[in-house]
């Protein structure tokens, strides 16, 4: 929002003072602080990091969009230019112009943020209870599906949402070996072979789901269900990493597979002009 300055001798004072006090990002530092005892309480939650990361996130989100509100900031604004004003006519020493305006700022700012912080955090603990709760019952519909259902569900999951309900649809007992390789190749395991293990990589839980499936399937153990899924009709097995991207590892043998109605068929990796390199 364009700060207006004050019609005084001195205009500048209280640009100068709301652009310190007040920087575009304001509402987000405050927020970070404010949220802080409403973290261990999420971090607590029975959910996969992601989620509990999501939820940590759209509560700052929340405590920030109520105190970032214009109208606070044209509150602000208002008292700042009035005791600028007032200032001002005193002739006073800029140095000493400054610091008067800047307290009678901080005293705004602190006010607003007092008299709306209590219900950015009423509405930010209700997002925690309504997420878990969503959460939640996404997990249960899941463990109560049967081979076609996850895999119906997970050829149209949202990946922007995290991984967490690919996680759970893999690691069901009744996830069928087209289903887990649909979830594999869109899970880009290419990208993942910039890293050898989950902890070194930027998505330690994406890269744990891509190792359980290849254990998995290495040792025989997703059913095949009759379903049929071909990752080459996608061309998901022909992506390459950018120059600036170093390759670690490469993609287990058995990866390389597509499910037919009765049985599985096999196939050569594409070629690659990328070598693996040292760690």
């Amino acid at each position: 929002m364009t700060i207006r300055p004050a019609k005084s001798p001195r205009p500048d004072v209280a640009t100068k003072v709301l652009g310190g006090l007040l920087p575009e990002d304001w509402e987000w530092a405050v927020a970070s602080r404010a949220v802080k005892p409403l973290l261990p309480a999420v971090r607590q939650l029975a959910l996969p990091p992601r989620v509990r990361a999501r939820i940590e996130y759209n509560v700052e989100a929340t405590v920030r969009d109520v105190l970032g509100d214009p109208r606070g900031r044209r509150v602000v604004e208002k008292e700042v230019a009035r005791r600028a004003r007032a200032e001002a006519a005193r002739d006073l020493p800029k140095k000493t112009l400054e610091s008067r305006v800047a307290r009678s700022a901080r005293s705004a700012v602190q006010a607003w943020i007092a008299a709306r912080l209590p219900a950015a955090l009423a509405r930010a603990r209700a997002e925690i209870a309504r997420d878990k709760k969503e959460t939640d019952t996404l997990l249960a519909r899941i463990a109560a599906m049967d081979a076609r259902a996850l895999h119906r569900f997970a050829g149209r999951w949202n990946w922007d949402d995290g991984s967490y309900a690919p996680d759970a649809v893999v690691r069901h007992p009744a996830c069928a070996l087209g289903t887990a390789l649909l979830v594999y190749w869109f899970a880009a395991p290419v990208y993942f072979t910039q890293w050898r293990t989950a902890r070194a990589s930027d998505d330690p839980e994406t890269f744990a789901m891509l190792a359980y499936i290849e254990g998995r399937i290495a040792s025989g153990g997703y059913p095949h269900a009759g379903i049929a899924f071909d990752p080459r009709h996608l061309q998901l097995t022909e992506a390459s990493l950018r120059e600036d991207e170093p390759k670690r590892r490469e993609l287990p043998a058995q990866v390389f597979a597509a499910t037919t109605r009765g049985g599985v068929v096999g196939f050569a990796p594409p070629p690659t002009a990328r070598r693996t390199r040292g760690a």
